[in-house]
Formats: structure tokens, sequence, C-alpha cells
């Protein structure tokens, strides 16, 4: 036994050695976590997208800049449906809810290696920089991103049925309808009386209008890929500023976007300005009601509803 002791003190006591046996004991349990969500997947690369809806449409749209094979995977359900719709190519498995990430950089073993396609951490402070997330993401590539081909979202004939049962249980038609998203997590409301006077003004075009909702019945809540296929075949976007226009500028259809007041960062439009996206469709104007009242805005939106819908 003192023998056995001998030879196994410099092991024990050595802290490299102890750092190292503590660091892959820690390495192992998750690895054990995460191979529970890995159906059949005995080795591979792994990517981690934990962003909000608009930076993984970015993510997806700009996926030739990044992805080297492996699988991506998602930790929110509309990762999902984003990349699905934008690369559906490439491998994806959406983690369940109740599972957390415990690490912020690169977990790597012998048959696996996970990673993030970028860190919450260094999204945080691109954002510090106050400047368009979409200039930051394309410094991180080290890639022009004004010079590579964006793909078309696809939309599944499902989600297509889908999406017009539900217009129909509401009594609206595809043909002659306006798209208003009224929410935006990162932003204060608009007052109810703005989005009425919208309102007022399409029925008077003998228009209709679906006002997109992230919560509520569920035959009145689109999925992200049924939102973009009514918002796609509708006559006008109108909406306040949040992830979701980051697919919908996409849609070719007149755009109208309103930038409102973020708690912490107040002016978000210089951030998250769409003008710089190479994607988005030119027929686009941007409000904020930063430096125009909410009453101006109001009324040109009106003039720009009567134009549209001569």
């Amino acid at each position: 036994m003192i023998i056995f002791y001998k030879i196994i003190k410099p092991f024990v006591f050595y802290k490299p050695w102890r750092k190292w046996l503590k660091e892959r004991i820690k390495n192992d349990k998750i690895i054990t976590k995460l191979r529970r969500c890995l159906p059949n997947i005995e080795k591979g690369s792994f990517q981690i997208v934990e962003c909000n809806m608009g930076e993984a449409v970015i993510y997806a749209l700009t996926s030739e800049c990044w992805y080297d094979g492996g699988t991506v995977l998602g930790t929110k359900k509309y990762h999902k449906e984003i990349f699905k719709m934008i690369c559906p190519n490439i491998p994806f498995l959406l983690l369940p809810s109740n599972i957390e990430i415990p690490f912020t950089g690169v977990l790597k073993t012998k048959r696996y290696e996970f990673s993030f396609v970028l860190r919450n951490s260094d999204l945080g402070q691109m954002n510090l920089t106050r400047t368009p997330f979409f200039f930051n993401w394309q410094k991180y590539l080290g890639k022009d991103l004004s010079k590579i081909m964006y793909p078309t979202p696809v939309i599944s004939k499902e989600a297509e049925k889908s999406a017009l049962q539900k217009l129909k249980k509401m009594g609206l038609s595809l043909n002659k309808l306006i798209f208003l998203s009224e929410e935006a997590l990162s932003l204060n409301p608009l007052p109810e009386k703005f989005w009425e006077s919208i309102k007022e003004k399409i029925k008077s075009k003998n228009m209709q209008f679906f006002v997109n909702k992230s919560k509520g019945n569920t035959d009145e809540v689109l999925t992200v890929e049924e939102a973009y296929f009514v918002a796609n075949n509708s006559k006008m976007i109108i909406a306040l500023r949040s992830g979701l226009i980051d697919l919908l500028c996409l849609c070719k259809v007149p755009l109208r976007i309103i930038y409102g007041v973020n708690n912490f960062y107040g002016d978000i439009q210089k951030m998250y300005t769409l003008t710089v996206f190479p994607f988005c469709h030119k027929d686009l104007v941007e409000y904020n009601i930063n430096n125009t009242s909410v009453e101006d805005i109001q009324n040109q939106l009106i003039k720009e509803i009567d134009n549209i819908l001569k």
C-alpha cells in the first residue's frame, strides 16, 4: 500500500494534473448531457446558435461564410424554422428548452466538438459599439458580405396551406391584405390609437389587415414560416422594428418600419437599420419616433397607404 501511495502521490498532488482531471470530468458530464439530445450521433462537430431571431436570420443568410460541416444546434424553436427556410441543406437539431449550455467557448473531446456560431457575450460586445450588427458580423467573419449570393426563403406547401386556413378562420383574404406587426420585445409599444388610425385607413380603402402575434389563440398565431408566406403575399408591411423584420425585409412588398425607444440603448436605428442589408427589399421607408413625432409618422403612413393602394 505504501509503495502504491508513493507511485500515485505525484499525480494526486500535481496541480496541473488535478486541473486537467477536474476539467475532463466536467466536460464528460456536459457531453453526456448533450448526447441525450443527439439521436444516434456517435461523433461529429456541432455549432450552437443561442441568439434572438434577428441575428439567427443573418447567421442563416450568411451560412456560407461560417458553416464548414457538422450539425447546427438551435436553442429556440424559431431557430429551426429559420434554418429550414433559409438553408435547408444544413443538418439541424433543436435542443430541448430545458437543456442549458453550461460552457461559453469550445468544448472538444476525441469524438465531439461543440462551439458557437457566435457567443452571446461576443454579440453583447458588438452591440456596445452602437454600430450596425451586420457590419460587426462582417468584420468578425472577415468576409465582404455585399458580394455573396443570398438565398430566397423556401416555404413548404404545408405552411402555405396552414396559413391560408388560419386566415380563412379569421375571415381574411390573402389577396387584399396589409400585414401589421405591432410587437417588438426590445422596444416600447406604440400608442393603441396609432394602430387604430392605421387600421381605419386600411378599412376605408376596402382592404383588410392581419395583426401578427407571438401569443394567443393557435388559430390566430402564425409560425415564423407562415408569417413570411402571408407577409410576402400581402400588399404592404407596416411594423415596429423587431427581429422578425430581419426576415420580412426579404419580402418583395413595400416595407414601412418604425423605430421606437429601447430602454437600454435609446435610439436603435443606427444599430439595426435595414438599409445596410444587401438582401433587403428596396421599397423601404424607415420612421423613427426618436426624432419624429408619432402623429407625424401616423399621418405619413396614412399617405403611404393611399399611394400604394391606389
